[in-house]
């Protein structure tokens, strides 16, 4: 079938007044015997497994997807693509699909041996310091740990039959509610160790199947990747090699998407963010699935005021044009700082359109809150990595962000299967910016029409409900759910393609081979080390 496939699919465009180039791989796929991967302009991705279609990064179900667009690629006709181009209302689209959606299931342990409550207690109280023999990075992560149990309470607590069941075997994937960042941080190696070998030891369900348990760790120090991570849990916190090995063929919920982004610097070794982020493209992921849920704490971090973007008229009546408030002391990794300031160089801010705007180094809190939450734009620029947390800090505040960040989308990617940066925020290049940091912003304004930033702020509005766990309306379980689903579909990295013009075949294989590999290799080093 995949030679069949191959040569009546292989050769075939498609050039209607949408413009679509449409390119057609295909490779093999666990679901069923090969996968059609369509690679279209902006990385929209369809995945054809077997008798029925998924859509990656633009929020289609598989219902809702034209059933003759197989029959008529397979015929030799020219495919009407309009459903893949979304010639409709996405944001509308997208929303329908979460507040239906009810294909799949999740089931979630609730032995007190795992979800250690007395640790998250701990984790949530200020007074409490953290064991974790840093105690700047304790600080540091406290939010980052009250995020990931904020997360796993959003799917414990959730009881609606639609998308959990409390019947293990229905399930598509299992929560594991061991939260990470607060045992690791707060409590200690003996409690991680103990959590973990009740899973192993007592659960029958993931002895069957390991690859169906979900963990979740947004913290930056957590399960990164590569070798220098395997020593580390190997010394510390309970999390022996061996542990590794078996909980690596499961689901990592992760604050960026290693493999992703590894494919990404792959495909481009030249360019400017090929060199500048290399080496995440030399570590090689620890899971054999992993998605990226970003720094989405900070979307429900109850410091900040939530400020509902459904009304495009409030919004635009916002007094502040733009908002960067930075600290000039320090310096970024990673060559960012050069960005982080270029706004801040003396008479830039004065040379940006329609005042009043909040351009300049940090202010008191009370200050800071007050003039983000009243900002239309809100300018995020890369640091230590590709993101910000002031991404989500935006989102939360309903302002509108302009990413200064060109690898932002591929190394922390929201929702994937969902949404993209495109819907909700506005990109600026870096170089421009650089060169002419006031100049690149007025010129990314001016060119919106207004009904291109009320479908934005439209936008802006559905990744509230997607991100914000206190929204009166929040999609975050429907959206999680939907998009583990279709990350188990999709374990082989180099289905992604960084453009439509370039394909780079993933040189070492499926991510699972990848990553055993990288345990073979550690656990023959640690070996020899030790005698």
């Amino acid at each position: 079938m995949q030679a069949t496939l191959r040569s009546e699919l292989g050769d075939m465009r498609h050039n209607a007044t949408t413009s679509l180039a449409i390119k057609i791989n295909v490779r093999r796929a666990s679901c069923s015997a090969c996968c059609i991967v369509l690679s279209l302009p902006q990385e929209k991705e369809i995945y054809n497994c077997g008798n029925y279609f998924v859509a990656l990064l633009r929020g289609l179900s598989r219902q809702s997807l034209s059933t003759s667009l197989a029959t008529t690629a397979r015929n030799h006709h020219e495919a009407n693509y309009t459903s893949i181009h979304y010639d409709g209302d996405r944001i509308s689209r997208i929303t329908h699909l979460l507040e239906t959606y009810s294909d799949k299931k999740y089931y979630v342990y609730d032995s007190i041996n795992m979800t250690l409550r007395y640790i998250r207690v701990k984790a949530q109280n200020p007074k409490d310091a953290g064991t974790w023999g840093n105690h700047d990075w304790t600080r540091r992560f406290r939010p980052y740990a009250i995020g990931e149990i904020r997360f796993y309470e959003a799917l414990e607590q959730y009881k609606h039959l639609n998308l959990r069941t409390f019947n293990i075997h229905e399930a598509d994937f299992v929560l594991v509610p061991i939260t990470l960042g607060a045992v690791i941080f707060f409590g200690s190696p003996t409690d991680v160790s103990y959590a973990f070998r009740h899973l192993l030891d007592n659960e029958p369900f993931f002895k069957a199947h390991p690859e169906k348990h979900l963990y979740i760790t947004n913290n930056e120090r957590l399960f990164r990747g590569g070798y220098e991570d395997l020593k580390l849990f190997n010394g510390c916190c309970g999390i022996t090699l061996d542990l590794m090995k078996r909980i690596s063929k499961g689901i990592l919920v992760k604050d960026f998407d290693a493999p992703y982004f590894r494919q990404y610097i792959w495909n481009h070794p030249e360019t400017e963010n090929g060199k500048t982020w290399q080496s995440y493209g030399e570590t090689r992921p620890l899971f054999q699935y992993q998605w990226s849920i970003g720094y989405a704490h900070e979307a429900s971090n109850d410091n900040y005021p939530f400020i509902d973007a459904e009304d495009y008229d409030i919004w635009s009546k916002k007094n502040i044009t733009f908002f960067y408030r930075s600290p000039t002391a320090g310096a970024s990794m990673y060559n960012s700082t050069q960005y982080r300031h270029a706004l801040l160089a003396e008479g830039e801010a004065d040379k940006l359109i329609h005042p009043p705007s909040a351009i300049g180094q940090t202010v008191r809190h009370e200050h800071w809150l007050r003039e983000f939450s009243g900002s239309k734009y809100c300018i995020v620029i890369r640091g230590d990595n590709p993101s910000s947390r002031s991404l989500y800090a935006a989102i939360r505040m309903g302002c509108l962000p302009v990413i200064v960040s060109h690898a932002l989308p591929y190394y922390q990617p929201i929702f994937r299967s969902l949404v993209n940066y495109d819907d909700f925020s506005i990109s600026i290049d870096e170089g421009a910016f650089l060169s002419k940091p006031a100049e690149s912003l007025n010129s990314a304004i001016q060119s919106l029409s207004e009904s291109d930033l009320r479908l934005k702020v439209r936008g802006l509005s559905l990744l509230q409900r997607l991100l914000v766990l206190d929204h009166p309306k929040s999609l975050f379980v429907s959206a999680f759910v939907h998009e583990t689903v279709v990350r188990q579909l999709d374990h082989h990295p180099y289905l992604f393609m960084g453009n439509s013009s370039s394909f780079t075949l993933n040189k070492e294989g499926s991510l699972g081979q990848d990553t055993l590999s990288l345990y073979d290799d550690a656990e023959r080093e640690m070996m020899n080390a030790t005698g």
